[in-house]
Parts: C-alpha cells; sequence; structure tokens
C-alpha cells in the first residue's frame, strides 16, 4: 500500500526592507517581550549517548514533523508535536552501510528545507592508520523513518604526511552542502579546508582555503537562489569579523573573497562558573554557527569581557557592495553570570533566535533561548532570555560544549527550534525546545495571549493580568472598546484596557483606527485571542 505524506505548506519568507505591518506604539515606558516556548523535550545524555563522549557535541534540526537531535555518538528522533521519543540510535549504526567505520565524533545536522531532507555528516577517522574521512548521511525524504542514503568523503588533503580533520561546521545553500574543517597536518601548517557537496549526484569539491583562516563557519541560507555563493563568518582580529564569500562552488577551483567587518571589541573567553567552584571550559572565540536570510548573515561566539565568557552576536548586510555590520549584541545577565556556547537563526520574518548556556556562582549550567523581533531590528537587544532546561548538579568534566544548535521549523517559516547542553543528573545532559518571538510568535495553545514579560501592555486579559490598569482615556471611542472586545472573543476573555495606543502603517503618514482592526485588519497577523504588545 502507498502511503501519501503531505508536507505543511511553510510561510511566504519575507526580504529586508519588505515590512508591510502595521504596528502598534503606546506613550509610556515600553520594555522587550520575552520570548515564547512551546515545546520542552529531554535530550539525549551521557547514559544514553552509546559513548558518553565528553563533550557531548550537542546540535539539532527540524523538519516538518520531527527534530532530529546529534550528540556524540548518537542520533534521536523526536516527534514535534508531542514531543515523544521515537528512536535513539548510534551514529555507528546509522553508518554501518559504508563499511570500515573507524571513530566518529563532531556530528553536524541540518534540515535541507529546498529538498525537504536532514543532512548527518560526521567525523570517521583513525590517526595510526592515517585515516581522516567525512561520512554523510541524507534522509531518502522528510520522515527519517524512511531511511537514509550515505556517501564517504576523504579529508586527507595532501598536506605533509597526514592531515587530521578536526571541527567541522556545515551550511547549504539551493545547490550544495558546505561542509568547512580545520585541518591540523603532520608535518605541515594549519588551514581550514571546504567540502561543497553537489545535491544532484554528491560530487563532492574539496578545496584548500588560502589565506589565514580558522572556523571559517558556512552559513545555513534560507531563500537562496541557484547560483548563489556561500556566506561564512570567522572570529577576526579582536576588533573585527571576517564575513567571507565563496563563489564557484560547484568546482575545483571556487574562489573565496575575505571581508573584515569592524565590530565591538571582544577576547578570548575564560571558564565558565558554577556553584561549588570549578570552571566550565568555553573553549575559545570560534564562530559556531552562521545563517542567512533575505541578505542578511548571522553568527555568533562565545567572548571575553571584563573577566567573564558571554554570548556575542552579530547580523551583517550582504547586499551592500561590502558586508556590512547592521547590528551586534552581547548577552549580559549581570556580574558573575557567564553565557557561552551560542548559536543563532534568523526566520523567514526576519526575527532571530538564539540558544546559549548560562551559570554563575549560583546556578549550575543551564540551557537558554532568546530572540529579537523584527520590529527591533538593529537596537542590538534581545528579548529577555528564559531557562528552558535549569541545571540541577555540579559539571565535573573537562570538556563542555562543543556546539550547540538552533534551526528554523521549515513547517510555518518562523519557530525556531533548539538544542543546547546542561548539567542535570547525568554527566551530561541535553535539551531540545522550540520557541518563538513576540510579538511575530502566535503560539499554538488556543486562547493563550502571547505576552510573556512585559511591564507594558496594550491589552491584558484574566489569564494574564497587567500589572497595572488605567481608564480607558476619553478619546478611546466605544467603537473601539466593542472592536477590541469582538477579536478577543474567541478566548472567551474580556480584555482589560491600558494607555491608549497609536497605530501607524510603517509605509504610510495615515493613522488607521481601531475600527480597523474590526474589518480584519490586524496589527502583527495574529489570530483573534492574541495581545499585541507595545513594539518600538
Amino acid at each position: 500500500m502507498t502511503v501519501s505524506k503531505s508536507l505543511p505548506r511553510p510561510r511566504q519568507r519575507r526580504t529586508v526592507g519588505a515590512k508591510t505591518r502595521l504596528r502598534v506604539e503606546c506613550f509610556e515606558t515600553r520594555m522587550l517581550l520575552s520570548v515564547d516556548v512551546v515545546g520542552v523535550m529531554e535530550g539525549t545524555n551521557s547514559n544514553n549517548s552509546s559513548c558518553g563522549c565528553t563533550p557531548p557535541d550537542t546540535a539539532g534540526a527540524a523538519g516538518p514533523y520531527h527534530v532530529i537531535e546529534t550528540v556524540n555518538s548518537a542520533y534521536a528522533v523526536y516527534d514535534k508535536t508531542s514531543g515523544a521519543l521515537i528512536s535513539r540510535t548510534s551514529l555507528r549504526t546509522l553508518f554501518t552501510p559504508l563499511g570500515g567505520v573507524q571513530s566518529l565524533s563532531d556530528p553536524v545536522i541540518v534540515y535541507d528545507e529546498f529538498t525537504g531532507q536532514f543532512v548527518i555528516a560526521v567525523l570517521d577517522y583513525n590517526q595510526s592508520a592515517r585515516l581522516s574521512r567525512l561520512d554523510v548521511a541524507i534522509s531518502n525524504d522528510y520522515d527519517p523513518a524512511d531511511g537514509f542514503y550515505m556517501q564517504r568523503y576523504d579529508m586527507n588533503d595532501g598536506v605533509g604526511s597526514f592531515d587530521f580533520a578536526d571541527y567541522p561546521k556545515m551550511g547549504y545553500n539551493a545547490d550544495a552542502y558546505v561542509i568547512s574543517m580545520n585541518m591540523f597536518p603532520t608535518g605541515g601548517s594549519f588551514h581550514v579546508d571546504t567540502l561543497s557537496i553537489d545535491k544532484t549526484n554528491l560530487t563532492g569539491y574539496r578545496k584548500i582555503v588560502p589565506g589565514s583562516h580558522s572556523t571559517m563557519t558556512p552559513s545555513v541560507m534560507h531563500g537562496s537562489n541557484p547560483g548563489d555563493p556561500m556566506w561564512f563568518v570567522e572570529t577576526g582580529s579582536g576588533t573585527n569579523m571576517k564575513v567571507v564569500q565563496m563563489t564557484n562552488l560547484l568546482s575545483s577551483n571556487p574562489n573565496y573573497t575575505t571581508y573584515t567587518v569592524a565590530v565591538p571589541s571582544y577576547s578570548s573567553p575564560p571558564s565558565a562558573g558554577q556553584p561549588g567552584g570549578g570552571g566550565i571550559p568555553t573553549v575559545g572565540s570560534r564562530v559556531l554557527d552562521a545563517a542567512y536570510n533575505g541578505g542578511l548573515l548571522v553568527g555568533a561566539h562565545t567572548i571575553g569581557s571584563g573577566g567573564i565568557a558571554r554570548a556575542r552576536w552579530y547580523e551583517f548586510d550582504t547586499t551592500t557592495p561590502t558586508p556590512t555590520l547592521v547590528q551586534s549584541g552581547t548577552i549580559d545577565q549581570g556580574p558573575g553570570v557567564y553565557t557561552y556556547f551560542p548559536t543563532i537563526e534568523i526566520n523567514s520574518e526576519l526575527d532571530l533566535g538564539m540558544t546559549f548556556i548560562e551559570s554563575s556562582s549560583s546556578e549550575y549550567m543551564s540551557m537558554y533561548v532568546t530572540g529579537q523581533s523584527v520590529y527591533d531590528y538593529g537596537s542590538g537587544t534581545m528579548q529577555p532570555p528564559v531557562v528552558t532546561h535549569p541545571g540541577t548538579s555540579h559539571y565535573g568534566s573537562s570538556r563542555a560544549g562543543d556546539y550547540s544548535g538552533i534551526s528554523v521549523d521549515p513547517a510555518d517559516g518562523y519557530t525556531f527550534r533548539a538544542a543546547n547542553e546542561y548539567k542535570g543528573n547525568a554527566g551530561w545532559n541535553t535539551g531540545v525546545a522550540g520557541f518563538g518571538v513576540s510579538p511575530n510568535f502566535y503560539g499554538p495553545a488556543p486562547g493563550r495571549i502571547a505576552v510573556a514579560a512585559s511591564t507594558q501592555r496594550l491589552l491584558a486579559t484574566p489569564s494574564q493580568p497587567a500589572p497595572t490598569s488605567t481608564a480607558v482615556p476619553s478619546r478611546a471611542a466605544e467603537s473601539e472598546r466593542a472592536a477590541i472586545e469582538r477579536l478577543f472573543a474567541a478566548t472567551r476573555e474580556t480584555p482589560a484596557f491600558l494607555a491608549a495606543p497609536v497605530i501607524r502603517d510603517e509605509n504610510s503618514t495615515s493613522e488607521p483606527t481601531w475600527e480597523d482592526l474590526s474589518l480584519g485588519v490586524d496589527p502583527f497577523g495574529a489570530r483573534p485571542g492574541i495581545a499585541w504588545p507595545c513594539v518600538r
């Protein structure tokens, strides 16, 4: 019997400068909203990971119906809706069909929305036997239960007597999967290689990148077109970052152009603190991931700032003749609070989503998520971070990280799915969480008010009361009250009215009133029942 599977319809992608929605502005002091967490799953831990290897190298990617998390040395498949674990399989078992599998480490994963497939890659090596390979498995379709096909690539590029590949990073565009690796040759100089894999036939093009580079991280390029270049983000000198453009990907002679972009200064991060002492390694300021959408390129890494490890992120505009810094920000949770191992994504709305680890002398290693609405574009600030997996015990390993993962859910184009490490009751634990960014995220729970942590809100309901209430200003006509009440009717709750707003179309000088809402005009595209917060 043939079973027909249908994919969810993704949301239409935005481009830079294409904001056309109405926005609500309030006259009172405003505060950024918190993200809305919609799905929390317990990930793999050191006890069920097939090897218990440290660090876990946590990564993850979301498909239309599943989330896959990879660690050293296993992958786990979860039902995205229920959060139930469907399967957990060792990477050795997955790649057994290739034959001769050696030591496996540093797995990476993406979901390619262009082809509707998961892609898992892992280092396969034996230094004494002078073997340095990359094994790649590609799902037959969007359902990992339908199996994988795979290919192996030799990464010994001939520099020195043996060249060991390490710390792979994977991105993709419309044409290719691109993996970068740090290369450690015996009898040669450190360098970076890229491997571009043609999606049509899996031909691999390995190339030594000329010049001085390290952890040159390729981006996942949402909305790219055939023939587009690949963009990378790389740590610079401490006052700049490198943005690298690669063209002619699918050839033996690709071209690399490196741009140096000035950024706020940073240094190498120290180990992170935790209760009871004992530092948690933060593994330097290498860029952990990069993502692209609508001409914007984002990346994140851990930096040193004032003797504290902190998560730093950047957003670059690649539509200009040379890439420019649009904004950057540092996750500073207060004195003595360490934030580290961040990864970042950019969705179809051009919202940003981010995950990181946090710890301090009073907080065990915990997993957090945060984000920025496109309506705060350029502000350099994220919404207040939310802990999804709080730590409960002391971390005793000499290694942590080295990875974390985040992706955009292809089912809707705007929900983020993150995977990161925390410390629970095993040697190490990992968590998986879905979340959206207010005000563009409209959580799936019927009647839920998508306002989580602001002190000033336009509207509130009994389930989400405002901290204070004020009388409706005299200029708010009864018809405006009625329009709002009709929009809240689906929740069967009565809205409370706070300080009066002005609604403006960003591309118009006109000022629509609440009557427009009664005609179906929604400031943020939200369904009835969502409270619209004050935004910049």
